[in-house]
């Protein structure tokens, strides 16, 4: 049964990254719009 969620891990290591941007938001958006231009992934932001 625990198989069925083999995803829930990259996403409490996402949320665990992504609150060290709580206070840098504008940084984060800046990052994430520099791979967006680099063609690391292709999804709007």
């Amino acid at each position: 049964m625990g198989s069925l969620f083999t995803w829930i891990p990259i996403y409490e290591e996402l949320a665990s990254e992504l609150s060290n941007w709580e206070d840098k938001q504008a940084e984060l958006i800046h990052f994430l719009t520099e791979l967006s231009e680099r063609g690391f992934f292709n999804h709007p932001i």
